[in-house]
């Protein structure tokens, strides 16, 4: 996100869209349907052993969402598409995230 917000406007937009095709990348390959009504979000992140920083969820929302919005995942990224479940942080051998989708 620091290298988000640091970045030329041209840049940023290139950062956001590799973000976004990421993003679509793994929805793609799950298998997963395209939203049809509203989705939770919970998103799990695992932090590698030597990382120190606490990471803050809310540095996650506006590039996730909007990702998630423009593959199909959910609908909107407003409370009408979306239920943003707390995140979930975890100490592992590397780092990942997980993103669960359910229906509702």
């Amino acid at each position: 996100m620091n290298k988000l917000l640091s970045a030329h406007p041209y840049s940023r937009s290139k950062i956001k869209n590799g973000d976004y095709d990421l993003i679509a990348a793994y929805f793609i390959q799950s298998g997963i349907e395209k939203a049809k009504g509203r989705r939770s979000v919970q998103v799990h992140i695992v932090r590698s052993p030597r990382q120190r920083r606490k990471s803050d969820s809310d540095n996650y929302n506006k590039v996730l969402l909007d990702g998630l919005v423009k593959c199909g995942a959910i609908i909107e990224d407003n409370e009408d598409g979306v239920a943003m479940l707390p995140y979930t942080f975890e100490r592992g051998k590397e780092k990942a995230t997980i993103i669960t989708l359910e229906d509702l």
